[in-house]
């Protein structure tokens, strides 16, 4: 990518060392997010969820990181934020990352269907939910670390004439992300819609902390793309 500098591979080289999250931190780490374990156990196999040792902190941090490493950022496992020149911070994103790129995998076009999501507890959401409805072999993750991205072109590019979904915040910023998200996909030909949970503010990770019955209807809509999606899909 034309802005990967000298100095963000230097300070990327320089990143703690990423290790697989053990059982009981995936346990731990999906309570913290109100989430079935599935959630992180997946997005752990598809190389998306890592761990590590923060290196201000000492303490251990939950990573999401795209494919190619060149972006990567951290959660504490102990729910706690970070502190970083007299501010909190819930997440950071680990220096020298190329920001924009997302995490997941949405560039292999076996899976016929893409959703698209924003933050790391989407992500773990996001396969939570593709693994209780039984659509693993057909929905891939794009998880976009922040609303104010914008989706490089090459990651665009690997979409083109697929079918996307849109998992986005109920709020101004999540509104305003996903218009830009589904104007960026449109251009690439990419069959797009996208779904809003019922609460204001609320996300999908949200989802997951309603009653039973509540979660599972709300779930049920937002992947409701995927039945017949296979077919559908570049039409």
């Amino acid at each position: 990518m034309d802005n990967d500098s000298q100095e963000k591979k230097q300070k990327r080289a320089a990143w703690p060392q990423f290790d697989l999250l053990t059982i009981e931190e995936k346990e731990s780490l999906a309570a913290l997010r109100s989430l079935p374990t599935e959630g992180p156990q997946w997005a752990s196999i598809d190389g998306v969820l890592c761990g590590a040792v923060s290196t201000l902190e000492k303490a251990r941090v939950w990573v999401v990181a795209s494919a190619c490493r060149h972006n990567a950022q951290a959660r504490r496992l102990d729910g706690k934020p970070f502190e970083l020149g007299g501010q909190k911070l819930k997440a950071k994103t680990l220096p020298g990352s190329l920001a924009q790129i997302p995490v997941g995998r949405y560039f292999d076009t076996r899976f016929p269907l893409v959703v698209v999501v924003e933050g790391g507890p989407d992500v773990l959401a996001a396969y939570a939910a593709i693994h209780r409805l039984g659509l693993l072999d057909k929905v891939s993750v794009c998880g976009v670390l922040g609303a104010g991205m914008r989706i490089p072109p090459g990651a665009i590019a690997s979409m083109a004439g697929r079918r996307v979904r849109i998992l986005q915040h109920n709020d101004s910023a999540g509104y305003k992300a996903a218009d830009e998200w589904a104007k960026q996909l449109h251009g690439c030909r990419a069959k797009v819609d996208i779904w809003t949970p019922g609460a204001d503010g609320a996300d999908l990770n949200d989802v997951f902390k309603l009653l039973p019955e509540a979660c599972e209807q709300e779930i049920s809509e937002a992947f409701d793309f995927a039945k017949g999606g296979c077919e559908d899909a570049g039409a």
